[in-house]
């Protein structure tokens, strides 16, 4: 029933109702990984994202890149009613091959945050060193993490993703070195070896890759450089993680995006010490998932550090979905539950 009405709800006739919540509000959208059939990788399926951004087109709604957004919330000028905005995080090669081409088809500007030293080939994601020797392991595992024990068991690829993202949601609360330390420990104790270089379903863009697309209007922006929980890292290695990613993007292409992406992207996972250095950088902006549609009011009321806690959705990975967040049906639903105290 819930997903019926929300069907009836996000027909055109019925989700311009919702618009005028949304007229000088913009929605950032992010995307992480692409689904791969030949590779059998996970993410976001390429037909679903044809669907959504044909649905986006036949609404009416303005495709715009995350720059302009930026310019025009920094500068108060006034947006364009129902923008939407495009990111993709973190530089997974699925990108390249699978949503490239979609967004180009329907002239959709994208943006996507680069981990410099992923693409590199200098590491490869910690999360996927945790999914990858989970899945590879003999089905339990048992652990020290900060002073608690910690186990799992799992039998088939569900089980084992579901354990490996507990896992993964755990270790985002430790002190980055820690991390680095049980992960190694998790490979000791399963026998399962983290191969010095990332795995294909893993693997990132090529530097090339990223310079064919940005000559194609793909605008690229920095993600730091080891995709650390930038709040669980020592003050040298948060600076060096902002520093280095937009100085090393910043070599590979002639005009980057000044727009940074943390890392998690929770309010949680940053704090003041990142913001001063962005600021410091003379980075425009700064994007996070805070769930909510950006505006100039986020500029005017929040602050000198307001344009670094840009807010955005992730996609959702259908088409009703996508437009219950566009037209402003998620905005009143948001703010009737914050009336009625309901979370």
């Amino acid at each position: 029933m819930k997903q019926l009405a929300l069907s009836v709800l996000t027909l055109p006739a019925t989700s311009r109702l919702f618009h005028p919540f949304v007229r000088s509000r913009a929605t950032i959208l992010t995307l992480h990984r692409f689904a791969d059939p030949e590779r059998q990788t996970p993410g976001h399926p390429a037909g679903m994202l044809d669907l959504q951004l044909a649905a986006l087109r036949r609404g009416g709604y303005h495709l715009m890149g995350l720059n302009t957004l930026m310019q025009q919330l920094v500068a108060g000028v006034p947006l364009h009613p129902r923008s939407v905005v495009f990111t993709v995080d973190d530089g997974y090669g699925d990108f390249a091959r699978m949503a490239a081409p979609v967004f180009a088809r329907y002239d959709c500007p994208v943006t996507v945050f680069l981990t410099t030293g992923y693409l590199d080939r200098e590491c490869w994601f910690w999360w996927d060193q945790v999914e990858y020797v989970i899945f590879a392991g003999p089905g339990a595992a048992e652990l020290e993490l900060d002073g608690v024990t910690w186990s799992g068991s799992w039998s088939g690829s569900a089980a084992a993703q579901a354990v490996a993202g507990d896992l993964v949601e755990r270790l985002k609360q430790i002190p980055d070195h820690q991390k680095q330390v049980v992960i190694a420990r998790l490979s000791e104790h399963l026998d399962v070896p983290i191969p010095a270089t990332v795995p294909a379903q893993y693997a990132p863009m090529t530097w090339d890759e990223v310079r064919s697309l940005h000559h194609q209007g793909v605008a690229f922006g920095p993600h730091t450089v080891n995709h650390p929980v930038l709040s669980r890292t020592l003050d040298r290695q948060s600076d060096f993680e902002l520093r280095q990613s937009w100085q090393r993007l910043s070599a590979e292409i002639a005009s980057p995006a000044p727009v940074f992406c943390y890392p998690n992207g929770t309010l949680d996972a940053f704090g003041s010490r990142e913001m001063a250095t962005l600021h410091s950088m003379g980075l425009l902006g700064a994007v996070t998932i805070a769930h909510d549609h950006a505006s100039l009011a986020t500029i005017r009321d929040g602050g000198p550090d307001a344009r670094f806690l840009i807010p955005r959705f992730p996609c959702p990975e259908s088409r009703a979905g996508l437009i219950q967040i566009v037209s402003g049906m998620e905005f009143v639903k948001s703010r009737i539950r914050r009336w009625s105290g309901v979370r």
